[in-house]
């Protein structure tokens, strides 16, 4: 059974190309074989008998003949039977030895003659490409007759099976052209659904194929503007809630730059800063990079912009690997890949990102040589605002959206973020993008 499924098509196309092929190839089959089996040696027995049964005529009735009639007689049976005929005495011709049966009309012929000829003969189809040469003994000579081999077989038989042969492979050449042309729109909509996971413009889809199908096209189409139209919906919402908190907190800081300096004043514009820091985090994790077009850009200069930034920081960063193009929004991917920078610097004091060419898919990992976490927290620590460290501390690490607003990038793209120890000693990041 596992055999069977590794070598069973994968693609649709295959598959309903297998179920129309199949059962007529079977039935062309079952009916070549009752064809052959049944019209074809019927039709040689009735001719191999017919051919014998006039040879079986002529040698019985020219035994018995005066030699002065022969002549004649064999004359007359050419015109009549089509069949050429000889007479030759019997120091003339020694009787061969009776050749082998090579093919079915051989064996047929000697049967239908063995039927009807008492004396022993001399029949074959091996010397002449066209005529049969068919010996019998009389009692002063021999009767040597040559037949067309048309008179033994039927062509018509090798015709119906061309005929039959070509006439499929015409129809099933029809049957993929049609059925490519109903594979494409299936085909299209898989594409729009993948771009749409990927969060790319899918274009233009229009609905067509069959009535199934279309449906399916419809049905997507509104999906998709449903979701473009909630997330428009929620942006423009959170860009009204940014306005709104932004202004009093504005508003906030200025007047306690204006109060006499103190430790209290300082305190409150502390946690001022804090709260805006943690709305700007907060919008930042729910408004995503929706806006941003994809586009094609080099990893590798994307991985030394975050180099440089990290340099400027004090952060020493090792890269290592080779890079490649990838098609997607890079400003999303490289806030990805900073975040997780960014976490792995907070924790440990070596860190590199090395870049992994696999087929169909580009990985970057980011090792450290931290504390790491336990396994079992590997899920848990990328649920929004959820920290290891509980006390909620900015200096320690941030409100805990990092590592979620990196995954929501990565899958947003049809990727992901798997964590796992690193060879540092610390926590691995790997970022799996498709290619």
């Amino acid at each position: 059974m596992r055999r069977f499924k590794l070598w069973r098509p994968q693609s649709l196309f295959a598959r309903t190309l297998l179920i129309l092929c199949v059962p007529t190839v079977l039935v062309q089959l079952v009916t070549s074989f009752v064809f052959y089996d049944r019209h074809w040696d019927t039709l040689a027995r009735r001719m191999s008998a017919s051919l014998g049964s006039e040879i079986a005529l002529v040698a019985n009735l020219l035994g018995p003949m005066p030699p002065t009639a022969r002549q004649d007689f064999l004359q007359q049976a050419e015109k009549t039977l089509h069949i050429q005929f000889s007479f030759v005495a019997l120091d003339a011709l020694d009787l061969p030895e009776q050749a082998k049966f090579d093919t079915p009309v051989d064996r047929l012929l000697f049967e239908a003659l063995d039927e009807r000829l008492e004396q022993k003969f001399y029949a074959t189809l091996q010397g002449d490409a066209n005529t049969a040469k068919i010996i019998v003994p009389l009692d002063d000579g021999f009767l040597i007759a040559y037949a067309n081999k048309n008179r033994l077989f039927s062509y018509t038989t090798n015709l119906v099976m061309w005929w039959m042969t070509g006439s499929s492979v015409l129809l099933f050449g029809i049957a993929i052209v049609f059925l490519r042309n109903q594979m494409r729109p299936i085909r299209k909509l898989a594409e729009a659904a993948e771009e749409l996971g990927k969060g790319q413009d899918s274009g233009d889809l229009k609905p067509s194929g069959a009535i199934e199908v279309r449906q399916a096209t419809s049905a997507f189409i509104l999906m998709r503007e449903r979701i473009k139209r909630q997330i428009q919906q929620r942006t423009e919402m959170l860009a009204g809630i940014s306005h709104d908190l932004r202004t009093p907190l504005t508003r906030m800081k200025l007047e306690l730059a204006l109060l006499p300096q103190n430790s209290d004043v300082q305190a409150i514009a502390h946690d001022v800063d804090e709260m805006r820091q943690m709305v700007d985090s907060y919008l930042s994790f729910a408004r995503g990079d929706s806006e941003e077009e994809s586009a094609s850009f080099d990893l590798d200069e994307l991985l030394l912009e975050i180099h440089n930034d990290a340099a400027r920081q004090g952060r020493s960063i090792k890269i290592s690997g080779q890079g490649a193009e990838y098609h997607g929004r890079r400003q999303a991917i490289k806030r990805c890949i900073s975040n997780l920078v960014e976490n792995a610097c907070r924790y440990g004091s070596e860190v590199t990102m090395t870049t992994e060419i696999r087929p169909h898919k580009i990985l970057i990992h980011v090792d450290d040589n931290g504390p790491g976490i336990p396994p079992e927290m590997y899920e848990e620590v990328f649920r929004p605002f959820r920290r290891l460290d509980e006390s909620r501390n900015a200096e320690t690490g941030g409100v805990g959206l990092g590592l979620s607003i990196a995954r929501d990038v990565a899958r947003s793209h049809g990727g992901d973020i798997i964590l796992a120890k690193s060879k540092q000693g610390g926590l691995r990041a790997t970022l799996s993008l498709p290619v």
